[in-house]
């Protein structure tokens, strides 16, 4: 598949409608015979995008620049076969958005923003569910030391879940 579903993980449902990992870490699958050794396991984080550049080195084929008289654009993406080959890959930064919703992707760190909500940071090797806010938490850091309390209540109000159970208090402390 292209794409995960969210089940109220982050106050959604269905697909499409953010670009948490409930979405977007979805397992790619590829065999070819001949072309891609067997058992081999990546732990890269890969795009859709990708898959052009792998199937045109895997195959041999060259892409082409034109079709008639109309011009391709060039190939984007990456291919994945140095890395099918056991070869070190250099660490890339990944840009996607969808529908709004967007979001960057460097080594351990995810950058997202909602449509019409503020961007959050998180820090995917410590939070693969990706609750907290490291952003709203320096926030929450820094406003202690300001104020010498060792606690700051955060309303989580336009955070995602504040339309999930009716009634309960979320705020929570940073």
């Amino acid at each position: 598949g292209d794409h995960g579903e969210e089940f109220l993980e982050h106050g959604r449902m269905f697909h499409g409608q953010s670009v948490y990992g409930e979405l977007t870490n979805v397992p790619l699958i590829l065999w070819g015979p001949g072309f891609i050794p067997r058992g081999i396991e990546i732990g890269q984080t890969v795009q859709t995008i990708d898959l052009m550049p792998t199937i045109v080195e895997a195959s041999g084929a060259p892409y082409p620049r034109q079709m008639g008289s109309r011009e391709i654009f060039p190939m984007a993406g990456a291919s994945l076969m140095p890395a099918l080959r056991g070869e070190k890959t250099p660490a890339r930064t990944l840009y996607f958005e969808h529908e709004g919703n967007r979001g960057v992707r460097e080594g351990r760190y995810k950058l997202t923003a909602l449509r019409g909500e503020p961007w959050r940071l998180y820090d995917i090797s410590a939070d693969r569910t990706e609750i907290q806010d490291l952003l709203l938490t320096a926030l929450g850091d820094a406003f202690a030391a300001w104020t010498g309390r060792d606690e700051l209540l955060v309303d989580l109000e336009g955070h995602g879940r504040e339309d999930l159970f009716e009634g309960v208090d979320l705020s929570r402390t940073v």
